[in-house]
């Protein structure tokens, strides 16, 4: 037995079928795919609530039932509008260096070359880069100055020369 085929769209916007991967979103006559891995608020979302769809504006689809916004065009041109922010992608890992002898902290924020160092506080040293970003910091008698009790003292020290041996493996 075969089906017909689907008649015309009564509505500016529906959602028309859902799969184990995702939906398919008729605007206007205009079909997308939207798979969940892109999309995941709806994976699980009730079926009613994914089909609760509004068109605003001829351009902005709404889900009110999910509290999910989307702009039409962020379907036709995904690659514009990233709908996960990674954090870590947009930094640069900081490099920290401590060397329990001399109680000293060393931190690299940036890949930049010092260009300029300056103490400004009693043994923690800016280094600047040549736009004057602050790209490091050294601290000198650095456990010291927390004035931490001594079994604290200790554990953090632990933990800097366990940090930093990890770094330099890397």
């Amino acid at each position: 037995m075969k089906s017909s085929n689907a008649g015309e769209s009564t509505t500016a916007v529906e959602v028309v079928n859902v799969s184990n991967h995702g939906m398919w979103l008729n605007v206007e006559g205009e079909e997308f795919f939207m798979p969940f891995e892109r999309y995941p608020w709806f994976e699980p979302a009730p079926l009613s609530s994914v089909f609760n769809v509004q068109l605003l504006h001829g351009f902005h689809l709404r889900w009110p039932d999910l509290d999910v916004d989307l702009e039409v065009d962020a379907l036709r041109n995904p690659e514009k509008y990233p709908l996960r922010f990674d954090p870590m992608q947009s930094m640069s890992p900081v490099k920290m260096d401590y060397d329990s002898a001399q109680d000293q902290l060393r931190m690299a924020f940036t890949p930049g070359t010092c260009e300029q160092s300056d103490e400004v506080a009693d043994g923690v040293v800016f280094d600047y880069d040549k736009d004057g970003n602050v790209v490091g910091l050294d601290i000198e008698y650095a456990v010291k100055k927390l004035n931490l009790p001594e079994e604290a003292r200790r554990d953090l020290v632990k933990a800097l020369e366990r940090i930093t041996a990890e770094a330099k493996k890397r």
